[in-house]
């Protein structure tokens, strides 16, 4: 530990834990930097922002404030209490940084982002728990034990092929326009009004909340300011919830169409959409799985 201890002295290294696993992975600071600003390239996800961050800070404050009080409480769709708990001050912007993926060529990063303290941080804390009980049906695994579980109990003809695949950038893929959508098409089906306690929100009012929750995440990282454009970053209440939820929806309109002679299921990362089309293709005596 001494010898860990007198290499973090070092500024021209940095030293992480792995993306899986247990350990500590040593960089070269200018190669991590570098790791992380290749996934920031993306123009399609990310936008490098000339911003002072303090100012961005106090206007996206403002923006939700207003909302809040002039829209929502004005209209009694909250209550003072629920104000105050979601009401942003001092707050600050997001935290990214890069866990080295050892398991693959030349250790690319997987971006990770430190949301505590974020001016939406306390909404999506709110807006989760509306949202977690639709994510759980018979489609889903919450584990790799249960999803051993299920596979071993399959009994599968000789020629049955097991093949493996790998999503890039989950996350960071996850369209958030159209699974905005897909949430309010299915949480107002039927419906004007969602009521959550003591509050009762309209289609828009809950859809304007979304997109403060999930469309205004910005972060820092090596000193410059950026705002994520797509996609959600692992670390944010949101991430896993939205990417559950896209792929639930995705099984029960899909899935749930084809006959299939055993149950989808999936599980969180990336079993969860292809341990479901495995199911398909097994017609065709294909066996996928993660």
């Amino acid at each position: 530990m001494s010898a860990l201890r007198n290499l973090s002295k070092n500024k021209d290294l940095v030293i992480v834990r792995p993306d899986k696993g247990n350990g500590f992975v040593i960089l070269n600071k200018a190669d991590y930097i570098d790791k992380v600003e290749l996934l920031l390239s993306d123009t399609e996800k990310f936008k490098l922002l000339d911003y002072d961050v303090l100012d961005l800070c106090i206007k996206c404050e403002g923006q939700l404030i207003r909302f809040l009080r002039d829209t929502l409480l004005k209209q009694r769709a909250i209550s003072d209490s629920v104000y105050n708990n979601l009401f942003p001050q001092g707050s600050k912007p997001g935290i990214l940084y890069g866990l080295p993926k050892v398991h693959k060529v030349n250790c690319p990063a997987r971006p990770i982002m430190s949301a505590i303290g974020t001016f939406n941080y306390k909404l999506a804390k709110f807006l989760v728990p509306i949202l977690q009980p639709l994510t759980g049906n018979q489609l889903t695994v919450h584990s790799s034990f249960s999803f051993v579980d299920e596979i071993t109990q399959l009994t599968l003809s000789h020629d049955a092929v097991m093949v493996s695949f790998d999503v890039a950038s989950l996350f960071t893929n996850i369209p958030l326009d159209e699974t905005v959508n897909i949430i309010l098409d299915n949480l107002f089906s039927g419906t004007d009004a969602v009521q959550v306690e003591n509050c009762v929100f309209s289609k828009p009012q809950f859809k304007k909340l979304l997109e403060f929750a999930v469309k205004s995440n910005h972060f820092i990282f090596n000193n410059h300011l950026y705002k994520q454009t797509d996609g959600v970053a692992m670390g944010s209440p949101w991430g896993r919830v939205l990417l559950i939820y896209l792929c639930v929806l995705l099984n029960k309109t899909f899935f749930l169409t084809v006959h299939l002679t055993i149950n989808p299921y999936f599980i969180v990362d990336l079993w969860m959409m292809l341990f479901a089309f495995f199911k398909i293709v097994l017609k065709l005596n294909v066996f996928l799985i993660i």
